[in-house]
């Protein structure tokens, strides 16, 4: 074999084909005076036996006074012995390619055998599995995560936060006549793209999410709706809902789940629909928490949305009993706004 350096670089575990145990390779990069060089990984064991045999049949100085890395005891941290055993076996490596004459069992031992390709592809297989592994578990994760938002979006009205209600009622006007710029009166639903562009057109995409969490966000809530018993008419994936009702709940939801800074963590709905607010308001008409047009609470709560929408939408309407979109619906006892759906009939 012509002239070549060699060096450890690092070190990576697989498991024991026989047993759970993990076993430490240690990688070796072999580089040639001339072409490409090749990577070999071997254990402690294996370079242990090859000092052993020198140290045995051949009396060089050097490998007589090398202090070998021993083996390990109880007490030593495996993270430390490995460490330590990587650098002395690089300096074992680099006193062992100085040797004169070099001994063939050291250009043997660097060479790439049938057992060092077969060790080779076993330690890319075994990398690949644990790659894996950690996608499976990420998804996982984030299965989890989604199954959680998606709870929390069932659960999401205005009761949850009465300040959402102030929001709502003082700013009705804004938000019907944002309704209006993508409803069709007599629709019951609306094409997902007309959905997105509404959206990009009120800054929501792309400045607090993208148009993929926006179309996800739609999505739960043709979930929650199709799943519901009292819904007669079911949302096709390609639709979106269109009533008052839904919309006002799409942006509750949506605020539910709004995160644009990690300060957010401990703000309420009501917080993070007062920025969706400043998002969306261009002319800088609507009115935000803190401010003195802000209905009283026991004001905005007795205020009903839907007697106001029917009304504004229709002209004068039976307070009693009126259908809205898709959904027959009654005053809620405690007039106020329903976005579970816990009063309809």
């Amino acid at each position: 074999m012509s002239a070549f350096s060699a060096k450890v670089t690092g070190n990576v575990e697989m498991q024991d084909e026989n047993s759970s145990k993990l076993t430490v390779f240690y990688t070796i990069e072999v580089v040639p005076a001339t072409g490409e060089g090749w990577i070999l990984h071997k254990r402690y064991s294996s370079f242990h036996l090859i000092f052993k045999e020198l140290k045995e049949k051949h009396n060089f100085h050097t490998i007589n006074e090398f202090n070998f890395p021993p083996k390990a005891t109880f007490f030593q941290d495996k993270k430390d012995i490995i460490l330590e055993r990587q650098n002395s076996l690089d300096k074992f490596c680099e006193i062992i390619l100085q040797l004169e004459p070099r001994p063939v069992i050291v250009e043997q031992f660097f060479t790439v055998d049938a057992e060092a390709v077969s060790l080779q592809k076993k330690l890319e297989n075994a990398t690949t599995f644990s790659a894996l592994k950690i996608q499976c578990f990420a998804r996982m994760l984030a299965a989890k995560a989604r199954y959680k938002k998606r709870q929390r979006a069932h659960t999401v009205h205005v009761s949850s936060d009465w300040r959402c209600k102030q929001l709502l009622v003082a700013n009705r006007e804004e938000l019907y006549h944002m309704f209006n710029t993508y409803t069709d009166k007599e629709a019951p639903v609306i094409k997902r793209k007309d959905m997105a562009l509404f959206a990009l057109n009120m800054k929501i995409v792309p400045r607090l999410l993208s148009r993929e969490q926006c179309d996800q966000l739609v999505t739960d809530l043709v979930s929650i709706i199709n799943e519901d018993p009292l819904e007669q008419d079911k949302i096709e994936p390609s639709e979106a809902p269109l009533h008052f009702e839904h919309f006002l709940r799409f942006l509750l939801l949506f605020s539910s789940q709004l995160s644009v800074s990690n300060e957010n963590d401990g703000q309420t709905i009501a917080t993070r629909f007062n920025i969706l607010l400043q998002t969306m308001d261009d002319l800088g008409s609507m009115h935000y928490l803190g401010s003195k047009k802000l209905p009283l609470r026991e004001e905005a709560l007795a205020f009903d949305l839907r007697v106001w929408f029917m009304e504004k939408h229709f002209g004068p309407y039976p307070v009693s009993e009126f259908s809205l979109g898709v959904l027959k619906c009654k005053p809620c006892k405690e007039n106020q706004l329903c976005l579970s759906q816990e009063d309809a009939v």
